[in-house]
């Protein structure tokens, strides 16, 4: 990839040790509506003695840009730091001391925090990655043009340790990317995708390339499967449209998005986030579900004593409650029946959550109007990860969190 210098964290200060003021020219939670990309670049070099997140959005994008001091610690694609990230781990051969940590769902300004101890364990690791993240995603934003921005200063900044880069450095290695980009004849973005033409050509018959050209890996997942620098992707996939052995579609536009208005980072609107409660005997099993709940960007509440489970609910107002069956004093099936007396509680929604998996529990959490779910089966991956899948899908068909796009 581009080398770009590695520079320790930065940052404006003054005597006391506090951070220096922005500049007053930029507004605050505004929204900066068509902006050209010369006009995005002045805002950035406006605010770059403050600490906070500029968002940027256009049709086809929403980005997060995370401003410190007189350096840029992270840009990243809203709804994609998580997955590019375990991608490009996988793809450097790296794996995480505990797997469970982060998953491809992970989003909010708590990944960051996420990310920050996943550096902090492995720096000389992970530093290339997050220079990788950043660059595309700087690329990204230079070749568009008019935006929508809003500034959101952080006046309390949180302690991370994050690799910072000088931006003048970053304009000036983004500036030559963007004109080598320019010379591709139908390439005109890494958010791209491509789509297999020839069938009958010989590199049709590898079968990483033809996973990759089915019209829905972007340029930049294309660069990461061939562990290859994006514009050197780039310049062979534009050799392969030259001779129609494979088409570039065009970008699609986000759905589901106002990109006229954008909205705040999600810890400025935290009411906006689910709350989840959880029910189980077992403190260990209980703390586990929470861990994974806050990963995946959920509010929690955990509750050991389900004879409290009632009381809460009226007090507190969760938006969805997973429980366990099998619990001394009184059962996931009676802690039902219990909730459904109240008037207030009988469209709350309830999941049941067992080891136990057989038709019997399947058929009485059915009749009692509840989502069934069952644990793992072992604490081998692929059952863990299986049973995150299935988590995250019940969640995000009932309770979505506001990051989330349902198709």
């Amino acid at each position: 990839m581009t080398q770009v210098p590695y520079l320790a964290n930065q940052s404006d200060q003054d005597n006391t040790g506090i951070l220096v003021s922005g500049s007053s020219a930029v507004p605050a939670d505004r929204i900066m509506p068509n902006m050209s990309l010369d006009s995005l670049l002045t805002t950035i070099k406006l605010l770059l003695d403050t600490v906070g997140v500029l968002r940027v959005e256009n049709p086809y994008h929403s980005w997060r840009i995370l401003l410190w001091g007189d350096t840029i610690a992270l840009v990243e694609e809203e709804g994609e730091l998580a997955k590019t990230f375990l991608r490009k781990l996988k793809a450097q051969k790296l794996h995480l001391p505990d797997p469970s940590i982060i998953s491809e769902t992970s989003s909010g300004v708590h990944l960051y925090d996420i990310i920050n101890e996943i550096y902090i364990q492995q720096e000389e690791a992970i530093r290339p990655i997050l220079k990788e993240i950043l660059f595309e995603n700087l690329l990204s934003i230079y070749l568009e043009n008019n935006f929508n921005c809003v500034w959101h200063p952080l006046p309390n900044p949180p302690k991370y340790n994050l690799p910072t880069w000088k931006f003048a450095i970053l304009d000036e290695v983004a500036r030559r990317a963007v004109e080598q980009w320019k010379q591709l004849q139908h390439i005109r973005h890494p958010s791209q995708t491509v789509q297999l033409l020839d069938k009958d050509s010989s590199i049709a018959n590898l079968p990483l390339f033809a996973k990759v050209t089915n019209g829905k890996y972007r340029i930049t997942e294309i660069a990461d499967e061939f562990k290859q620098h994006i514009s050197r992707t780039a310049q062979k996939l534009d050799k392969l449209a030259e001779t129609r052995t494979v088409a570039i579609l065009p970008l699609r536009p986000r759905s589901n998005r106002q990109t006229e208005q954008p909205t705040a980072p999600d810890d400025l609107n935290v009411s906006a986030i689910p709350q989840v409660m959880v029910v189980d005997d077992s403190p260990v099993q209980l703390k586990q579900m929470g861990d994974l709940l806050k990963t995946l960007g959920y509010r929690t509440q955990l509750v050991g004593d389900p004879r409290t489970v009632t009381q809460l609910m009226l007090e507190q107002k969760p938006s969805i409650a997973l429980m366990d069956i099998n619990m001394p004093g009184l059962s996931g099936f009676e802690l039902i029946k219990e909730i459904r007396k109240e008037s207030s509680l009988k469209d709350i929604e309830l999941v049941l959550i067992t080891s136990a998996d057989n038709v019997t529990n399947k058929f009485r959490a059915s009749w009692a109007k509840c989502r069934f779910l069952a644990k793992p089966k072992s604490s081998d991956d692929s059952h863990i990860a299986e049973f995150r899948q299935h988590l995250r899908q019940i969640l995000r068909e009932i309770v979505p969190l506001p990051s989330d796009v349902l198709v």
